[in-house]
Order: structure tokens, then C-alpha cells, then sequence
């Protein structure tokens, strides 16, 4: 009879599960379907609309403008009704709140994806939101048809005077974390701080999460364990209690995806001890993330409830490994003190979220554990100090409230102080470039030998999951490190700047970098290019001239040691704009680290294993013109196909390439797009199929022209534009050009 108990209890938790997936994954689908529809719709859609909406997120200020996450509930396009838009109107006299009801009139906004391969994909961020679109007004006279309610007045006024008295009493930077670590509000943690949290592993102390809300509600469990009640009235209360935390909680922080997890959670949990069937944190982990999946598919999409769900995993299963150790006196001398638990949560929680973090961040942090141990006995006393502070803002005495900032100033210091010892040790973070086979193996090591303890144990279920997270994490690096045999070229969208990135294998050769303009831009679009594609280092760097819009990120590759090669024009003119200033630059970080420099001219070339050929066409040493007319010309040659770059040369330097093979499949247009005289000549000499211009939205010279424009669409030249198409990429094998993607 027992036996067929188990074989019916295995049955039902089977179907069970697999109901929940069925479940889950057409709630993602539907979402799917309907948020694309409602895009499309959105994207349609180009003229002034008036509409009535429910502000439903917390409104952040910058530049004269208010944005905020709100629900359409009334609008004359009857499709955009019940959809939730991001909010971009001007800042007025009257202060705009979450929860209130507003009227405004303004235009809807194309969304765009990632500009280029790797980078933030601002869509994908907003679909995690269920936000389909951005509504953008200039009207100052937005009218508020009605406040918040009652009880949300209540706790959103507590937080606004938590917020004006942090301000008021501390450093702006104590403040910005301080805000963040108790409200979910990080827009105002410097950028250092931001930096250092990810670096040394504790980025989790700033971002709202379920240990914020644990540490609340275990606190007031504590409490009610220790009344003289009657155990069903303390699991009366306990429930009781939960839900008024959480409720709480989930209204002052802004209702977090990661809060809202360890709310179901700690729910789940809280009401199956008021049943006699027992649960157990694992179940009530898996049931609560099926439950937020199908009644919240967008959280899908979120990194938020990636990183939360895989960290609450990891926890559970670090304190069943403790559980195993401690049963057989293994190691204990170490486990049994809070360093030795603290470094097996850190480790666990690392390695299950390994996969997010990676892609997220690029990097891991190695020394998490150590960041962890010193930090995490302080974060009780910062949320309560946190949380006192918060509630008797507005009205407690001045000497209180002094006491108790002095107290939250020297707890930051001290975060600040360990967070940025830890980050600035050198190789204190893994970055993922090093995620290759041999980390691969190691992990993997690692898995089996924690796989066979657990098995002993008689924990299946623990193998189980760590047998598919082994496999998941082995599938994710090996797709990672994939390489392929087809040559791919990459124009990439850097603004009013030019970058080309050209791959094949193990071989990658970069052609410029982008504009000193959009620094963070470019660098951020850089850098995140080369990961996404695991370049750990470029081949070959070629600066065509030494204008900053082609060559400032080169600089910050080069101080980073990722150019084994740089390749620099040997003509130019030294007196023109800020070229030798530029020139230097370049071969003083070469010079730092250790890259090898190459001046090339006409005539000179460079081949590569994989088949790649590149020439140099121009410039000679009879050519004295501008920069812009002594670019470096290049052409690629790839089995049957070519593509020409032409940098920025212009008419002086165009009239000397008739002397030369230029046959090309593919052309880069010169100069962003400016016309000149003898482009015509250029296009029937090249012939090429397709021909691309980086140039940026709206730039100040006007590129493309026109005239050049006329010029592709007369000779039936399918043209491309970075400012249009975002980054342009093409996929060649040795025969022909196999597909051209654009990024949005």
C-alpha cells in the first residue's frame, strides 16, 4: 500500500508540474502575441492624442521632464486603452504622484531594440515592464482628474518625507544608497558607488529584493513565537502579519518583481502552517515563480526575477549542503561559524546565477564571499536604522533624528569602504571574456562532486536540479565560445562616428571606433560588440585618420590591452584640428600595453589564416591633402565577395582611386554621406550590390545628403543607414553574401 501511495503522490506532483509548464508557457505566448499586436499598433500611430491614465509607478525628474509608467485607461484610439505606456511629460506646478489619475495630450514614440549586437536592448527592457510604448508631451498644462487613494496616500506620503529628510541629512551619497537599500530608488547612487557594489559582488544590498522583505517579516515572526498565544492563533497572526508587511512593502518600494516573489513566497508559506500538510521553501520557490510566470508573463522577460529566483535556489540549496556537512561532523570547524556559511551562500548563489550575471554584467565577481561576510551583519541594522528613520521623518525631534543619520552615515562608510577596497583589488572580477573551456571544466567538476554528496544524502531532487543547471551552464559557455566559419561584418551604429568590426573564427580585425561625441555610447557599444561575440582580443585595430570621430575609442581598447595589433596611416597632416594630439595618444597606450604599431600606406596588405585579406589602397606618399583626403581607403577581399572602405576621403582622394581594382560588393560610403563631385564615378567603378552610411539621427551636417541618396537610388544600390537601421550586419561565405540584418 505504501508503494502505491508513492507511485500515486509521484503521479499528481508529475501532472502536477507539468500543468504548471503547459500553463506558464502559453501565458508567455499570449503575451507575446498580444504585446507585438499592441507595438505594431503603437508604431502606427503618428498623430496627437489626448488620454486619461493612472500613474502607476513612482515619477523621476531630470531635465525638465517627469517620467513615469502609467496605464492608458481612456483614449480616442480605443486600442491603446489598457495598455501601459512610459510617460514623458514636462515637469509642471502641480507635483504628479503615483496612483493619481491624469489628462494629457502628446504623441506615441517608436521603440527601438539593441543598436548593436550585445548592447542594451531598451525594447526587451520595457517588455520585462509590460510598458508598450512611450507617450511624449510638451503640454505644461497636465490635468490631474484625481489623487490617490486614501490608504496609498498615507504610506506614499511617509516615503516622501523619508526621502526630503535623508536628503536633509546626509551626504548625497549616503543618501542615494541609503534611498535605494529602503525605497528601490537608485537614480540617485553615484556612479562610483554603482560601480563598486557590481565589481565586489553585494550589488544585491541596493536593489530592493526578498531579503529586504524576509528580514521584515522573520523579524515579526520572531516576535510572535515568543507571545503566549495558542499555536493556531500564532499561525493566525503569523499570516496575518505577513500580509500587512509585505502589502506595505510592496506599496512604499514600488512593487519590485523580486518583492513581489518573496511576498508569494513568504504567503505560501505562511498559510501552510495554518494546514496540516507541510511545505517546504523549495515548493513553495518553484510555485511561486509558476504563479508569477502565468498571471505576470512579462516577469519572464525581467533580469530582476531572473537574479531573485536563481539567488533564493542557491540559498536553499547552500544551507542543505550545511545541513549535510554539520550531520556528519564534516568540516566543522568551519561551517559552524558565520564566515564558513556565509562563504557557501555566496558561492551557491553565485554559481546559480551565474548564467544571468554573465549576460547581464559581462563579468563575475570573485571575491562576492568575502564582500558578503563583511557586509551582511551589518544590513540588519542598516534596514532597521533605515526603517526607524523612514518612519519618524517629518515629526521625530531633531536630536533623534541626528542620532539616528550619524548612525546610517558611519554604516555607509563603512559599506563604501569595504565595497571599494574589494572592487579596486586587481583581478577582483572574472570578466567573461575567461569564461572558456577551462572555467567551463572546473565547474562542471565542481557539480559532480556536489551532485554525489547530495545523491548519498538520499536528495534527488538537489541532483536532479544540479544534473540540469550543469548541463544549462555547459550549454551557455560552449554557445558562447561557439565560433563560425562564415566571415561577419558589423557596421556598427556608433553616432556620427564610424566603426567596423570584421570576424571570421578565431580572426577579428576592428576598422575605427566611434565618436568622441557619444563617449560612454560608443565605448558601452564597443565593448559590449566584442563580448557579445567573445573577442577577448582584436587581431588587428586600423585607424583610417585621426579624427576623434573615428579613432577616441581606440584609446580605451588600447589602455585595456584588447589590440594585439595597431595599424596607423603613415601620411597625415599634423597642423590639421587636433590630429597629433590624437596620434600621440594612440601610441602612448599601444606603447603601455605592449601593442605592436604598424604605419601603412598604399600598396601595403596583411593576410589571415582564415582567408581574410585586406589591401591598403590609398593614401601614397604624393598625397598632402586634409585628413579627411589622406583616410586610410582598405579593401577586404573574402573568396569571391569585397568590400571597400572609404573612410572619410572626399573628392581629392576619390580622383585617385581610378587607378585601382575597387570592384566591390559592398561599398562604405565616404565621409558619413557628404557629397562630392566624383561619388557618381566611385558608385560605377565599385559597382557594388549594397552600399552603408554611418551617420546619426539628426546630426548637424545634415548626412546623408541628398544628392548621394539619388545617386544609390538611381543605380538601384540597396542602401543602408546606421541612423535608420542601427548597426548593419553581413554574413559571407567565400561564394556570396549570405544575409544582411539590421539591428531595429
Amino acid at each position: 500500500m505504501k508503494m502505491f501511495k508513492r507511485i500515486s503522490e509521484l503521479q499528481s506532483h508529475i501532472i502536477l508540474f507539468c500543468a504548471l509548464i503547459l500553463l506558464s508557457f502559453f501565458s508567455v505566448r499570449n503575451y507575446n502575441i498580444h504585446y507585438k499586436q499592441s507595438v505594431e499598433k503603437i508604431n502606427s500611430q503618428s498623430e496627437k492624442i489626448t488620454v486619461e491614465a493612472v500613474i502607476n509607478s513612482f515619477p523621476e525628474t531630470k531635465d525638465g521632464k517627469t517620467s513615469a509608467q502609467a496605464k492608458i485607461i481612456k483614449c480616442s484610439v480605443k486600442d491603446f486603452e489598457n495598455l501601459n505606456f512610459l510617460m514623458k511629460i514636462p515637469e509642471g506646478k502641480d507635483i504628479i504622484s503615483c496612483g493619481d489619475t491624469i489628462s494629457v495630450t502628446g504623441t506615441v514614440e517608436k521603440v527601438f531594440g539593441a543598436s548593436n549586437p550585445g548592447s542594451f536592448d531598451y525594447k526587451e527592457y520595457l517588455k520585462s515592464l509590460n510598458v508598450s510604448g512611450i507617450f511624449t508631451s510638451d503640454d505644461e498644462n497636465v490635468k490631474i482628474l484625481s489623487r490617490r487613494g486614501f490608504l496609498l496616500d498615507k504610506i506614499y506620503s511617509v516615503r516622501d518625507r523619508f526621502i526630503k529628510t535623508s536628503d536633509m541629512f546626509l551626504s548625497p551619497s549616503a543618501s542615494g544608497t541609503l534611498r535605494a537599500v529602503i525605497g528601490g530608488d537608485r537614480t540617485d547612487i553615484s556612479s562610483d558607488d554603482e560601480d563598486n557594489f557590481k565589481k565586489s559582488g553585494v550589488y544585491h544590498i541596493v536593489a530592493i529584493s526578498g531579503l529586504h522583505l524576509s528580514i521584515f517579516i522573520y523579524a515579526a515572526y520572531g516576535a510572535i513565537r515568543r507571545m503566549n498565544l495558542k499555536r493556531k492563533h500564532k499561525a493566525i497572526l503569523s499570516v496575518i502579519t505577513c500580509l500587512g508587511i509585505g502589502f506595505f512593502v510592496l506599496v512604499f518600494t514600488g512593487f519590485g518583481v523580486s518583492l513581489i516573489r518573496a511576498f508569494l513566497m513568504s504567503s505560501i508559506l505562511s498559510f501552510a502552517s495554518l494546514v496540516p500538510r507541510h511545505y517546504n521553501s523549495k515548493n513553495a520557490l518553484f510555485l511561486t515563480g509558476f504563479l508569477m510566470i502565468i498571471f505576470m508573463p512579462y516577469c519572464f522577460y525581467s533580469t530582476s526575477f531572473a537574479l531573485s529566483f536563481l539567488s533564493t535556489l542557491g540559498v536553499l540549496v547552500a544551507f542543505d549542503f550545511i545541513k549535510y556537512l554539520k550531520e556528519r561532523d564534516l568540516l566543522t570547524f568551519l561551517w559552524e561559524n558565520y564566515l564558513g556559511t556565509t562563504f557557501c551562500v555566496s558561492v551557491f548563489t553565485s554559481l546559480f546565477t551565474l548564467p544571468v550575471t554573465v549576460g547581464t554584467f559581462g563579468y563575475i565577481p570573485l571575491l562576492s564571499w568575502i564582500t558578503n561576510a563583511l557586509i551582511l551583519p551589518v544590513m540588519p541594522a542598516l534596514l532597521g536604522a533605515g526603517s526607524v528613520f523612514a518612519a519618524v521623518s517629518g515629526f521625530a525631534p531633531l536630536w533623534i533624528l541626528k542620532a539616528i543619520s550619524g548612525f546610517i552615515s558611519g554604516t555607509y562608510i563603512y559599506i563604501s569602504w569595504v565595497v571599494k577596497s574589494v572592487a579596486h583589488v586587481e583581478k577582483a572580477v572574472l570578466d567573461i571574456y575567461s569564461a572558456d573551456a577551462m572555467y567551463f571544466g572546473i565547474t562542471l567538476i565542481s557539480f559532480i562532486i556536489l551532485s554525489k554528496i547530495f545523491f548519498k544524502h538520499g536528495m534527488k531532487k538537489a541532483f536532479c536540479a544540479l544534473l540540469i543547471f550543469a548541463v544549462a551552464l555547459g550549454g551557455f559557455l560552449v554557445y558562447n565560445n561557439r565560433d563560425t566559419d562564415n566571415l561577419e561584418i558589423v557596421f556598427a551604429d556608433v553616432g556620427q562616428g564610424e566603426c567596423c568590426l570584421i570576424s571570421q573564427g578565431k580572426t577579428s580585425v576592428l576598422i575605427d571606433s566611434g565618436t568622441s561625441g557619444e563617449i560612454d555610447f560608443c565605448t558601452s557599444s564597443v565593448e559590449a560588440m566584442l563580448r557579445h561575440k567573445n573577442i577577448k582580443k582584436i587581431d588587428a585595430a586600423i585607424v583610417t585618420h585621426y579624427h576623434s570621430d573615428h579613432a577616441n575609442i581606440m584609446e580605451k581598447l588600447l589602455s585595456d590591452g584588447k589590440i594585439r595589433k595597431l595599424m596607423l596611416p603613415e601620411y597625415y597632416n599634423p597642423q590639421e584640428y587636433d590630429a597629433e594630439a590624437i596620434k600621440e595618444k594612440l601610441i602612448y597606450a599601444a606603447l603601455s600595453s605592449n601593442t605592436e604599431i604598424v604605419y601603412v600606406k598604399s600598396g601595403a596588405g596583411m593576410s589571415f589564416d582564415s582567408d581574410i585579406k585586406i589591401e591598403f589602397l590609398l593614401p601614397g606618399s604624393d598625397m598632402y591633402f586634409d585628413n579627411n583626403n589622406m583616410s586610410l581607403i582598405t579593401r577586404l577581399v573574402y573568396g569571391e565577395n569585397s568590400v571597400l572602405l572609404c573612410g572619410d576621403a572626399e573628392e581629392k582622394e576619390i580622383e585617385k582611386l581610378a587607378d585601382y581594382d575597387i570592384d566591390s560588393d559592398i561599398i562604405k560610403i565616404p565621409h558619413h554621406g557628404g557629397y562630392c563631385d566624383n561619388l557618381k564615378d566611385l558608385i560605377d567603378k565599385s559597382s557594388p550590390e549594397y552600399a552603408v552610411i554611418s551617420c546619426s539621427k539628426y546630426n548637424l551636417y545634415n548626412h546623408p545628403d541628398k544628392r548621394v541618396l539619388s545617386i544609390l537610388k538611381d543605380e538601384n544600390i540597396k542602401t543602408k543607414r546606421t541612423d535608420q537601421s542601427g548597426a548593419v550586419i553581413f554574413t559571407l561565405d567565400k561564394d556570396r553574401i549570405i544575409s544582411v540584418k539590421e539591428m531595429r
